[in-house]
């Protein structure tokens, strides 16, 4: 064979392979599109929480998506009732829970729970009802989670007293409603057009409050003495000034006059005496 014809296959081989190795070296790395990460929504605790608290939209929790990977089991995704999952706005906390916790639905206690109100209530705390006087001046704008003082007012040997019972309790009910909403003065100025009738059969007659043992004793001996209103309080700040006692004298009654108003006619019988007749 010409040896032209042999430098130029080995020259072509040789670029070939080279070609060929060159390719190998550069090789583009394939492109790996990584799955997308499935995203939960889960509610945090914004501060420390103990056990009583309740679940209220009030800053206390806030709402977070994280992959489904890190979410605990039995994270609440919904505090509202949904696909046969009981709701949680108003229920309250069976345990304490720390700021930056996920919520998990075993630390919480629904309201329509038969224990509900068990939970509700401080270690050293109890319930009692009070039946609210007609007219109470927050009649209709007491919630349950509002603090309250209690007041009696009474008559007594032409006296009219009125007195602190209890002071800074918490409303743990209002009548058996256990969530706080509308009450009748919120839902007549929502409704300029509702009726008094309507808003009489919405107002309040009970109120569940939470107490110590010895003002359960001052509530049930003042509910015998007089009549019991509600004072509502801020929810800044813990004043503490107590309820002042005060008695004013029962307005008196006018004395009927003792002389006669009528007309008076003299009936003369002859000569016999004259009998005076008052009309």
């Amino acid at each position: 064979m010409n040896p032209r014809v042999m430098l130029v296959l080995f020259l072509g081989v040789g670029l070939v392979g080279g070609l060929l190795f060159l390719r190998l070296l550069v090789k583009t790395p394939t492109v790996v599109t990584a799955p997308a990460v499935a995203l939960e929504r889960v509610f945090v605790t914004t501060r420390p929480l103990q056990a009583g608290d309740f679940i209220h939209d009030k800053g206390d929790l806030r709402e977070e998506q994280r992959p489904a990977s890190q979410v605990p089991l039995g994270a609440v995704h919904s505090l509202a009732a949904s696909g046969g999952q009981p709701g949680y706005v108003g229920a309250v906390l069976r345990q304490p829970v720390a700021a930056g916790a996920v919520l998990l639905s075993g630390q919480l206690v629904p309201v329509d729970a038969s224990d509900f109100l068990v939970f509700a209530l401080s270690p050293d705390k109890r319930a009692v009802s009070i039946k609210l006087a007609s007219g109470d001046n927050v009649d209709g704008f007491v919630e349950p989670g509002d603090k309250v003082d209690v007041v009696m007012r009474r008559q007594a040997n032409g006296t009219i007293v009125a007195s602190g019972v209890a002071q800074n309790v918490r409303v743990l009910a209002v009548d058996r409603r256990l969530v706080p909403g509308k009450g009748a003065a919120a839902a007549a100025a929502g409704k300029p057009e509702a009726s008094a009738a309507s808003q009489q059969r919405d107002k309040p007659m009970f109120v569940t409050l939470e107490v110590t043992p010895q003002q359960v004793a001052d509530i049930m001996l003042a509910t015998d003495m007089g009549v019991l209103s509600l004072a509502l309080r801020s929810i800044r700040g813990e004043d503490q000034t107590p309820i002042p006692h005060v008695q004013v004298e029962q307005p008196q009654s006018p004395k009927p006059d003792s002389k006669p108003n009528g007309a008076t006619v003299h009936v003369y019988n002859g000569a016999a005496d004259t009998i005076n007749v008052q009309f």
